[in-house]
C-alpha cells in the first residue's frame, strides 16, 4: 500500500506558545542537517504580511531536502478580515506537497 504523503498544512492555535514552538522545532528537525534545513525555513511575521513573499517562499522547491518548511505567526491574523482570508485560501489551494506550512 502506498504510503500518502505529509500533511502540508499545520494550522497551530491558541495561547501555548511554548507548545507552538516545540511542534515547529520538531518540524524543522525533520529537515535534516541543519545548515540544509535552515535553507529551507522560512518565517514570517502576520501582521504587516507581504503575500508575495509568502507565496514565494511555498512555492519554491526544496534545496537539499524532501521538503521546505514556512512559519507564519500568528495565524489568526491571517484570516482577519475577508480580503486576507481571500488571498490565503487562494495560497494554499495551490500548496505543493513539498512546503509544509504553520
Amino acid at each position: 500500500m502506498a504510503e500518502s504523503p505529509p500533511p502540508t498544512l499545520y494550522l497551530l492555535h491558541g495561547d501555548d506558545e511554548f507548545a507552538a514552538a516545540e511542534f515547529v522545532t520538531r518540524l524543522r528537525d525533520m529537515l535534516g542537517d541543519p545548515s540544509s534545513a535552515a535553507l529551507n525555513l522560512h518565517e514570517f511575521s502576520a501582521e504587516g504580511l507581504d503575500f508575495g513573499a509568502l507565496a514565494h517562499a511555498c512555492s519554491a522547491a526544496p534545496f537539499l531536502a524532501r521538503r521546505r518548511l514556512v512559519v507564519v505567526r500568528p495565524a489568526s491574523a491571517l484570516v482577519a478580515d475577508e480580503a486576507r482570508r481571500a488571498r490565503l485560501e487562494a495560497l494554499l489551494a495551490d500548496l505543493p506537497t513539498t512546503t509544509a506550512s504553520s
